[in-house]
This record gives structure tokens, sequence and C-alpha cells, in this order.
């Protein structure tokens, strides 16, 4: 956490002074000089955190701490260790409703994607050496059309005369830039995380998720409620559901096929995104289950009502 304002800056104390929220920490690789940003991706009324870990890989994590469903995904591009990943930045390129993910790669690419991680059409900046600065995106010459300006970092003169231990990093090769600017789409450059931390004053604070949040006042769908993977191998069988708000409690037990109780679980309760509970193949005296099927009983408890569904599913070995 670091302190954006005067106001913050007169603030002092050790980690002590913080509250760590539950589901944190979570491990992906990344390095302390790699950016994040803030933004509800998925439209569901809450921020996720969005950031880059070793490999291209590119996370979306809930507040709770859970890693969205359908990423981390990988994304094409030389794996720079020693260069730090920039933040991905969030913002309409296309024209849809909803924004895009672009993202600033080490290698000196450009990409857009979507919220699922696909790679937005016909958007792609292929650039060269090391992508240290952030491109800006904006309807640059009022044509109706964005832009992208971006800085791209050029090897201009190679010594003859000496070994060089870390190729176009090497500090004796001789580097320039040039300023680029190309039309890459309709969109609007809008969006809740447009530039470098955010906004043009760099301050980094999050912006306020556009969606509602859950209004149903069931607690899912057979889309939001199911085991994964099925069937359930290495040790782990991970249950998934998306409480709505009027939720307070979620308790689960594991059934074998003849009815008989092997192992009950606590079941979080975060609103409105996706809510992982692990069962680690065991029963409630510590050994390792049968391979076999099996049924998972989740009760949920709301304000009004309550709710009771059943999910089946294969343990393997």
């Amino acid at each position: 956490i670091q302190a954006s304002t005067a106001q913050e800056a007169n603030f002092a104390g050790g980690n002590e002074s913080f509250e760590e929220l539950p589901g944190f920490p979570i491990f992906i690789g990344t390095l302390s000089d790699d950016e994040l940003s803030l933004a509800d991706i998925d439209d569901d009324g809450f921020l996720e955190i969005l950031v880059f870990g070793p490999n291209n890989l590119f996370f979306a994590i809930n507040y709770n701490g859970v890693v969205d469903l359908e990423l981390p995904r990988t994304i094409p591009g030389e794996n720079r260790f020693t260069a730090p990943f920039l933040s991905p930045l969030a913002l309409d390129v296309d024209g849809t409703p909803r924004f895009e993910v672009v993202l600033p790669m080490a290698d000196g690419q450009v990409r857009a994607h979507d919220a699922s991680g696909f790679q937005v059409q016909d958007f792609a900046y292929l650039g060269s050496g090391n992508q240290g600065t952030y491109p800006i995106l904006s309807d640059l010459d009022g044509d109706g059309m964005l832009e992208m300006a971006i800085v791209e970092d050029i090897v201009t003169e190679i010594p003859e005369d000496r070994v060089l231990d870390r190729g176009d990093e090497d500090p004796d090769v001789v580097r320039s830039a040039r300023l680029l600017v190309r039309e890459v789409g309709t969109g609007t450059g809008l969006g809740p995380w447009p530039t470098y931390r955010g906004d043009p004053g760099r301050s980094g604070f999050a912006p306020m998720p556009g969606g509602g949040g859950s209004s149903v006042p069931e607690i899912a769908s057979t889309k939001e409620l199911f085991v994964m993977p099925n069937p359930a191998r290495d040790g782990r069988a991970q249950i998934h559901y998306v409480p709505s708000s009027d939720v307070e409690k979620v308790a689960i037990s594991i059934h074998d096929v003849a009815g008989q109780l092997v192992r009950t679980l606590d079941g979080s309760v975060y609103h409105g995104v996706d809510n992982l509970v692990v069962w680690d193949l065991t029963n409630n005296e510590g050994s390792q289950v049968a391979p076999g099927l099996f049924v998972a009983r989740i009760d949920i408890t709301g304000t009004e009502k309550s709710v009771t569904e059943f999910l089946t599913f294969a343990v393997l070995r």
C-alpha cells in the first residue's frame, strides 16, 4: 500500500496496523515491482484485482482471494523475468458496451483482451525492445477513431568489440526511442482504469464498480453451483457457488451414495462473487476416501428462506 496524498503520507504504521482480508494472501508469483489494477472486469458490482504473473499469466482476483474461473490465461509473448510487468489498463477499445483489458507487455507488445482473457480481434501492436512506458489511448485528432501513442524502444548500435552478457538489455548496447501514433479502433478510450495508476493524477484510487451486484433472491443457478474438476482427482475437489445478497450462512456436507455422512465443511459467504470450498478427499477421521460417487449437500440459509442443493460427482485415484 502506497500513500498517494499528503494526508495519507502522514499516516505511519507497520503491518500490525492493517487487517488482512479473509481469503488472502494468495501466491501467484508476481514480483515487488509488478503493477496491478482494480476494475470490475465481470460486471458483478465488485472490483477485481488485475495483475500479471510469471509466464505471462493474466489474473483477475475477486475480493475474497478467489481467482476468476475464466482466468488466469497465458498471454502470448516473450517471457522477460527481469522486466517488471506494467499494470493492465481497463478501457473501451472496440465500442462494445463492456470495456476491454489492454496489456502492455514487457517484450514491447500492446494487446487487448476481453473479460474472459481472449484477444480482441484486430487489436495488437507488436513492438520491439523493452516496454517501459504505458501507451496513451484516446481520440487524439477528433476523427471518431481511437488512437494509440506509444514510445518504442529500439536498438540502434551493437558494439563489435565485446561480449554482451545480457543480450539487447546489456548497458553497452546503444538504444534510442521513437514515438508512434496509430489508429486502433472505434472505442471511446474511457473506462475504470484507462492509464497508469488509474487516472491522470496517478492516484491509484479504486473506481466505484459500475454494476449493482447480485439482486436475485435465490442462492445460485446450475451455472453457478458446481464441483470442479469432476471427476475429482489429485487430492482435491473444488466446490463453487455464488451467494446472493440475502444469504447469511452456507453449510456443506459430503455423503457417499448410500447417504452416509463422510465429511462436514465450513462454507464461506462472499456475496456476488465465486466462493470456493476445497475438500481434500478425506473423511471426518482424516482418512482418504475410496474412489466412487459422492454427493455434496449445500444448505443455504437466507434472510427470508432456506435452500438445499445437491451435487453428484466422482472421485478417482
